[in-house]
């Protein structure tokens, strides 16, 4: 379960992208840039052969991520969101408008990098509600025991 490739595009020119894997994801993902750009929803999700695609489509830029299928939506839209609100912040978003082929690549590659492993340690810490499940078991075993021995106590009262 992991976030493999992301980038930042206008239509089909890529500004930045970031992935630390090895494998052909860019060139795929770019061979689907034209189908993948052109949706005018806000939100969407690609399914193609083992990966999903998560878009997040605002003011004429794409935020792209490529996942594996076990990936929440929920998690890549909100890597997206964090993307999308650390580049719309600086003076990127205003390059972007007339920006060349991968020329933002120097200045936001590492965000996108940095914001990609934040996100894949996130997915792997157990949810708050989990962390109280396990806490709430913990607690009931703890009574569990408490009240055998309480019984066990009684019998011998009752033996005396």
């Amino acid at each position: 379960m992991t976030l493999i490739y992301a980038l930042i595009c206008r239509g089909t020119t890529v500004l930045c992208d970031y992935t630390d894997k090895t494998g052909n994801f860019e060139t795929i993902t770019v061979s689907m840039l034209d189908r993948l750009g052109r949706r005018t929803e806000k939100k969407v999700t690609f399914h193609a052969g083992e990966f999903d695609y998560h878009v997040l489509n605002d003011d004429g830029l794409s935020y792209i991520i490529m996942t594996n299928k076990s990936v929440l939506d929920k998690v890549a839209f909100a890597y997206l969101r964090d993307i999308r609100k650390r580049f719309t912040q600086g003076p990127l978003v205003e390059r972007a408008i007339t920006a060349k082929a991968y020329e933002l690549r120097r200045d936001f590659t590492h965000v996108l990098g940095s914001q990609m492993e934040y996100h894949r340690e996130e997915m792997t810490r157990p949810s708050r509600v989990e962390e109280l499940s396990s806490q709430v078991e913990e607690v009931k075993d703890i009574m569990s025991q408490n009240i055998e021995r309480v019984l066990e106590r009684g019998e011998r009262l009752d033996i005396l």
